[in-house]
């Protein structure tokens, strides 16, 4: 049914902008409550996005759509960035009178123009003014721009909209407030109501525990739930004589029960663990070039339409090794002693002295963090001295540690790392196996091997910065030399990047590159280089491999110039026919490139972009 506008009530200043929708009421999959979706005035039927002002239209052709149709059930409004709009819901009694917490609000409101909302119970109104961030709490709402109010004109305040930064501010104060002590309500409630349904999993868990397996279920049990006593939702006591009732139930005997559950809780108590965050993206308004909104949106919302994804701008891709290394998680997976160490090595000491890493390729200088958890001091200052040397200054900017906690406790000791050193530039983690969880035998081997990893990249990418993980690859050759990476699948798709070191069959150690954002992934050919205990870009692996004579051909084609096989035959010293030949090859190859008739050049895979 169609709400009433009275037209004539609405203040000027608002009809006579290009900033009017149409919007009606439609349930969407997975919520009973009716939304109020805005839908274009020049294109019936079409769904009007908040950002794109095509979507919008006048006040005239809002009005004559809404009058000559019943589809839509009234007009809206669009917000712009010199006004902020308020909407106070739930604040009128059935008698239309305003309910005691928002008398006030109400009472400054009227020196605005603010109207009764569609629903009776609510109001609206606009201000003059600016907000730091849009916020929005279960009963008052502040938004800047990127948001449709619906329009009724039914007024009971001015008929001009007013200019009053310092309602705006109180406004703001007061729903932020209202927000934080909701929120914090709300985290108190869902903490606790984590620790108590962990419990009472773990106590199912011992309940069930298989004969053979009672015991250790109980102590593994026990020792995860006595980690969260210590956040004072948990007690002692009770948590103690719930497992010891558990383990009896499954068939061990009091004395048994009791000895371990002591233990246990003792060991867990020894090792608190913090009750995990919530992680709820923040999506906000997509595009909103404002702070990030308070308020939790729901899930239908937080897809984003193509229109929507056309304004947003994203800061751009950092890359830490030019076109190899990108933000995220980069895998580097070799053979033992194939010194997989060592190029992580030369690449963490060029990212922490500016330059470039592997004699080639640009870094972005930055702090570096170096786990060396297969290691030891002496041995990281031996091959930091083969590196560097012992007559220069080494990086301040470089910390080393030998030591770290796995799991969930690596990645929160990484955020407050972050926390304390936000100009960091790339961790190296040495070795992958040093510090993901301990094997959960309820998880199946391709979820134990993606999840910590997932969530290692995202840190990495949400801090802008590259991780890069040390692992090993089997013994077996594989037809892909990806699928050689030691573990499952779930490896090679956690990550965002992917190195394999190897060498061929004549004896050329080649780097294998793979990546989500990686446009150039030829292999690369490394040399090492016994005088600096570095690798060194020779080229790509293609160029690496060519023959002595492609090798000459190569050189002669440096200049970037387009060369005939005759004057080749002639810096050969060969015939035309034996040019002509080896060049088709090449052009097969992808090493040369044919540019016109009778005339050839280097080609991409021999004149690598990333060099």
């Amino acid at each position: 049914m169609a709400s009433t506008v009275a037209v004539n009530a609405i203040p000027d200043e608002l009809k006579q902008r290009r900033q009017w929708v149409l919007w009606k009421k439609e349930s969407r999959d997975g919520d009973s409550k009716d939304t109020k979706i805005p839908y274009q005035v020049g294109q019936t039927g079409y769904r009007a996005s908040s950002t794109n002002p095509n979507h919008w239209g006048t006040f005239e052709q809002a009005v004559a759509v809404f009058t000559k149709t019943e589809t839509y059930n009234g007009i809206g409004f669009v917000l712009s960035d010199d006004f902020v709009g308020v909407d106070l819901d739930a604040c009128l009694n059935e008698q239309g009178l305003p309910l005691p917490w928002a008398e006030r609000w109400i009472d400054r409101l009227r020196s605005t123009y603010c109207e009764i909302s569609p629903s009776g119970n609510g109001v609206k109104a606009w201000i003059r003014g600016t907000i730091p961030s849009s916020v929005a709490t279960r009963t008052v709402e502040l938004y800047g721009t990127k948001r449709f109010f619906t329009v009724t004109g039914r007024s009971i305040g001015s008929t001009v909209i007013s200019e009053d930064q310092t309602l705006i501010n109180d406004l703001f104060h007061y729903a932020t407030s209202m927000l934080h002590q909701q929120k914090s309500l709300d985290e108190d409630k869902r903490r606790q109501g984590y620790v108590t349904a962990a419990l009472k999993a773990e106590l199912e868990r011992v309940k069930t525990a298989p004969e053979g397996m009672r015991n250790d279920t109980l102590n593994r049990a026990t020792f995860a739930i006595a980690r969260y006593i210590e956040s004072g939702r948990l007690d002692y006591e009770e948590v103690a004589n719930a497992f010891v009732d558990a383990a009896m139930e499954s068939g061990l005997s009091s004395a048994e029960a009791r000895s371990t559950v002591a233990g246990a809780l003792r060991a867990g108590m020894e090792n608190p663990k913090n009750i995990p965050e919530r992680h709820a993206e923040v999506t906000a308004e997509k595009n909103s070039t404002e702070s990030t909104q308070l308020v939790e949106t729901p899930w239908w919302r937080q897809g984003v339409t193509l229109a929507e994804l056309q304004q947003v701008e994203f800061p751009p891709l950092q890359w830490i090794v030019h076109h190899i290394m990108p933000e995220g998680v980069t895998l580097l997976a070799a053979k033992p002693k194939m010194k997989k160490s060592w190029l992580a090595l030369n690449i963490a000491l060029a990212v922490s002295l500016g330059g470039k890493a592997l004699g080639r390729l640009e870094v972005m200088q930055g702090r570096v963090l170096y786990l060396d958890l297969e290691g030891n001091q002496r041995r990281i200052q031996h091959r930091v001295g083969e590196v560097l040397g012992i007559d220069v200054t080494w990086p301040e900017k470089f910390h080393v540690y030998t030591d770290w906690v796995q799991g969930d406790d690596c990645l929160v000791r990484l955020e407050q790392w972050m926390m304390m050193h936000p100009d960091t530039k790339l961790v190296v983690v040495d070795l992958l196996s040093e510090v993901r969880p301990p094997v959960d035998p309820r998880q199946n081997s391709y979820q134990y091997d993606r999840a910590f990893l997932v969530e290692l990249n995202r840190f990495a990418e949400r801090y802008g910065i590259a991780v890069l993980v040390i692992h090993h690859t089997r013994k077996a050759k594989g037809d892909d030399v990806f699928d050689e990476v030691s573990g499952t699948l779930g490896i090679n798709s956690a990550v965002a990047t992917m190195w394999i070191l190897s060498r061929t069959n004549e004896g050329t150690v080649v780097l294998s590159l793979s990546g989500r954002d990686l446009i150039h992934d030829d292999p690369l050919a490394l040399r090492w280089d016994a005088m600096t205990c570095s690798f060194i870009v020779d080229g790509t692996a293609a160029e690496a491999s060519a023959t002595a004579e492609r090798r000459v051909v190569l050189d002669l084609m440096q200049d970037g110039q387009d060369w005939t096989p005759r004057q080749m035959a002639v810096d050969l010293g060969k015939t035309v026919n034996t040019v002509n030949q080896l060049l088709r090859r090449m052009v097969a190859e992808g090493v040369i490139e044919k540019v016109g008739f009778g005339k050839y050049r280097r080609g991409k895979s021999a004149d690598h972009e990333i060099f």
